[in-house]
């Protein structure tokens, strides 16, 4: 429920947008990396969100914390920008394999 706890006057229109709120059996596949550092959305509320994925969703759900890491890291700590951008791809390039395995079965 990312920021509804933090504006009690419309507690509402924050749970709606919250991303937990949208889980569904057919999402999408996810990547989620948080940081334990973070100060804008606490990490507690990305374990939450992987559990939720986790126990709906038929697509695969990974999840990597990082000790220390603050909000938005990627964007101004040079020191893990390279190895996250690096850890993004090989997720998506594991699930372009296994659609293509997928496929193929298929067509065998």
């Amino acid at each position: 429920m990312v920021g509804a706890e933090r504006s009690p006057g419309h507690p509402d229109i924050f749970r709606k947008a919250s991303p937990i709120a949208r889980v569904h059996a057919d999402a999408p596949p996810f990547l989620v990396i948080h940081g334990t550092g973070d100060s804008v959305i606490p990490v507690e509320q990305a374990r939450r969100f992987v559990d939720r994925l986790r126990a709906v969703s038929h697509s695969v759900v990974s999840y990597v914390e990082l000790p220390g890491a603050g909000h938005a890291f990627d964007l101004i700590d040079g020191a893990r920008t390279g190895s996250d951008g690096d850890g993004n791809g090989l997720f998506l390039n594991q699930i372009h394999r296994n659609r293509m395995l997928i496929r193929a079965k298929e067509v065998i």
